[in-house]
C-alpha cells in the first residue's frame, strides 16, 4: 500500500477543486449593446445646416448601476445582478452612444458630440445627464428616471427631471434591453424638444 504525506494529498483535493471550478460550469457570458435598429424609424432623418453644436455629457450613473451586469428590479427595493448577461462596454457610454444618434434623428440641426468638447469652436449647449433608474424585468415592466441640466452661455441654467416606463415584449433579456433602447429614446425625444425652445 502506497502513502501519500498529507500536504500532498490536500494540494492534490485542491487542484481537482480548483479544475472543477473552472470547467464544471457551461454558462456563458451574453453581452448586450443598447441599439437603434429596432426603434421607430420615424421622424426627421435628413441632413440639415446645423443651428446648434451641443455637448453631451457628462453621463453619471447612480453607484448600483455602474457595473458590467444587466441590472434588474425584484421588488420590495431589491435589485439582482444578471451575471451571464452584461453590457458589451459602460453602460454610460452605451447610453452616450444611443442618446447621440436619436437626438440627431429628431433635430436633424444638432451637433452632438460626447464630453469633453474637444472642437475649437465651443458649444451652444451643455446637456449633463443623471440616469438614477434604469432596470426592468424580463416579461415585466423597464423603468428609466434621469435628471438633466441645460447650461447654454449667458442664459439661466435649466433642469428637471423624467420618468419613463414601457412593458417589455418578451421573457428574455434580449427583449428587456430592446426595451431599454426605447426608454432611452423617449428620454432623446424629450431632450430634443428642449433643445429645440428658446430659453
Amino acid at each position: 500500500m502506497t502513502f501519500f504525506p498529507v500536504r500532498l494529498l490536500s494540494s492534490l483535493v485542491a487542484v481537482l477543486l480548483c479544475s472543477a471550478c473552472i470547467g464544471g460550469t457551461s454558462d456563458e457570458a451574453r453581452f448586450y449593446l443598447l441599439s437603434s435598429e429596432q426603434l421607430a424609424s420615424g421622424g426627421a432623418t435628413t441632413s440639415a445646416a446645423i443651428t446648434q453644436q451641443v455637448e453631451l455629457g457628462p453621463i453619471h450613473l447612480a453607484q448600483y448601476l455602474d457595473r458590467p451586469q444587466i441590472v434588474t428590479g425584484t421588488g420590495n427595493n431589491r435589485i439582482a445582478l444578471a451575471e451571464f448577461d452584461r453590457w458589451a462596454g459602460r453602460l454610460s457610454d452605451e447610453i452616450s452612444r444611443l442618446l447621440m444618434q436619436q437626438l440627431s434623428r429628431h433635430q436633424p440641426g444638432l451637433l452632438v458630440r460626447p464630453a469633453p468638447w474637444r472642437l475649437a469652436a465651443a458649444p451652444d449647449v451643455q446637456l449633463e445627464l443623471w440616469i438614477n433608474q434604469f432596470e426592468g424585468m424580463p416579461g415585466g415592466a423597464a423603468r428609466l428616471q434621469a435628471r438633466y441640466l441645460l447650461r447654454r452661455p449667458r442664459r439661466t441654467a435649466q433642469q428637471g427631471q423624467l420618468h419613463y416606463q414601457r412593458q417589455t415584449t418578451g421573457p428574455d433579456y434580449p427583449q428587456l434591453v430592446a426595451t431599454q433602447a426605447e426608454l432611452i429614446a423617449d428620454l432623446a425625444a424629450d431632450l430634443a424638444r428642449l433643445l429645440g425652445k428658446e430659453p
